[in-house]
């Protein structure tokens, strides 16, 4: 792919030489389309770095991210118009963008601008894995970033998609535990019982499709889970750092609702270590 990218651009410094007897603007839109490219190279090669970085697996310069959003979400005409268009893109494009450049704030205008309007689509080009952005690096830089109000937007869709990244996870770890159930069956000589008859509940509903999903309860409400389980709640770290930066609302309760009504919804809480051991030992709960 470069080396065709290098053939195109010797051919059109060859067919440059070859202009004659043209308008003084020719070159000068000639001059604008250069002038974008070389933003476009520039800006590529920073973002470059970030995605080889990510698919090597290799260590990630995660300090920009506290920087840059410390710097940027600070009081300030011009800081805050960055952060504005920035807070526009979704979370993973936020930091992906913020690893990339080490001074967000001083990047030229039309550098930040031909940032922000298409670091979606080059990412979305590059194909990485979904969990590079719940990378433990990544996680502790996050919570470590100022709790301002200008924040808070981030901060909580930082901690949605972990919750929805470590939902798939599980769910993914599931199907994977009931395909191993049924090959072993299968290799044993038992018959595979049929779509509706005979399976477990966890294998009826492994492969349903979800209608929606719910989040973020009313704090004033999460009480009402009663003893033990508002105290497992209340003990866990999201609870905490929820409190921490306000808010009225809280991610600790999910809801997945399928598009079968003949499904089951299941409601997930976040419990802390602690307390969610206490609430498997009150409630007698069996290891599978």
């Amino acid at each position: 792919m470069s080396q065709e990218i290098h053939q195109k651009l010797d051919d059109i410094s060859k067919a440059i030489h070859s202009v004659r007897d043209v308008m003084d603007s020719v070159f000068d839109e000639l001059l604008t389309k250069v002038s974008k490219l070389l933003v476009q190279t520039e800006i590529q090669k920073g973002l470059n770095e970030i995605a080889r970085t990510i698919r090597e697996g290799s260590v990630l310069p995660v300090r920009r991210i506290n920087y840059n959003i410390k710097k940027l979400s600070e009081d300030g005409e011009a800081y805050q118009i960055r952060w504005s268009a920035l807070q526009k893109l979704n979370c993973p494009e936020i930091i992906f963008s913020t690893m990339a450049f080490a001074g967000l704030v001083s990047l030229p205008d039309k550098h930040f601008e031909y940032l922000v309007e298409n670091v979606p689509n080059y990412i979305e080009a590059q194909e990485l894995p979904d969990e590079w952005i719940a990378r433990d690096q990544i996680r502790k830089v996050v919570a470590a970033t100022p709790r301002r109000e200008s924040t808070q937007l981030f901060l909580q869709s930082y901690h949605r998609l972990e919750i929805q990244l470590s939902q798939e996870s599980t769910s993914n770890a599931r199907k994977e535990k009931t395909s191993t159930r049924k090959r072993k069956r299968f290799e044993e000589g038992e018959h595979t019982p049929s779509t509706n008859q005979g399976l477990d509940t966890g294998e009826m509903q492994t492969g349903r499709k979800i209608d929606y999903r719910c989040s973020e309860a009313p704090i004033r409400l999460m009480p009402l889970l009663g003893d033990p389980l508002f105290d497992a709640v209340a003990d866990s770290n999201q609870w905490k750092w929820e409190r921490r930066i306000g808010g009225t609302t809280s991610d600790c309760m999910n809801a997945l609702v399928p598009e079968d009504r003949s499904q089951d919804i299941s409601i997930t809480l976040s419990v802390g270590h602690k307390k969610g051991l206490e609430v498997i030992d009150t409630f007698q709960l069996a290891t599978t």
